[in-house]
């Protein structure tokens, strides 16, 4: 990346428990409910395009 230029930002502020740093602290049933209803949701949409690679290598067409 040149220098001076921002990486995209894939987490915005409403997503920021979906880090791993921020996860990995949290209860196991915690943990769970979070990726099931908020963090692989999040993921499927993350390319509607369907360019992602959640969507070429699980959603069958």
């Amino acid at each position: 990346m040149p220098a001076g230029e921002e990486p995209g930002r894939i987490f915005g502020e409403a997503q920021q428990t979906y880090r791993w740093s921020r996860l990995k602290n949290m209860a196991p049933a915690t943990q769970f409910r979070l990726a099931k209803e908020e963090v692989f949701p999040f993921i499927k949409n993350l390319h509607a395009d369907g360019t992602s690679s959640y969507a070429r290598f699980f959603c069958a067409s």
